[in-house]
């Protein structure tokens, strides 16, 4: 790959050399009109680009993930409480029957 690189590195270099002043100076202008053309077609694209459009679909998904992550987070917070009572009752009932037991033990 790199001998073939180098090779038409040279190769373009004598074609380079063996063109004439016009040659080099045509394809020079032709290389200035592809890039003034390429630049003219970024500009246009650019300015087809609704900027207004794109932050109000923005704003629109940073609010959906903004309400989803809410509700996640409410979802969450109902889990923990959720489990909290659960471990409330449990240990309180684990707490009656120690009771219970030790009650049963002493008479």
């Amino acid at each position: 790959m790199r001998t073939l690189l180098i090779a038409s590195a040279a190769a373009l270099a004598l074609a380079a050399a063996g063109c004439t002043e016009t040659q080099r100076e045509d394809a020079g202008e032709e290389a200035k009109e592809a890039t003034d053309a390429a630049g003219s077609e970024l500009k246009e694209a650019v300015e087809k680009v609704d900027i207004e459009a794109t932050a109000e679909k923005t704003k629109e998904v940073a609010s959906d993930v903004g309400s989803a992550v809410k509700d996640a987070a409410g979802d969450v917070k109902e889990g923990v409480d959720r489990a909290g009572a659960e471990t409330r009752d449990e240990a309180g009932d684990a707490r009656r029957a120690g009771d219970n037991a030790a009650s049963d033990a002493r008479n």
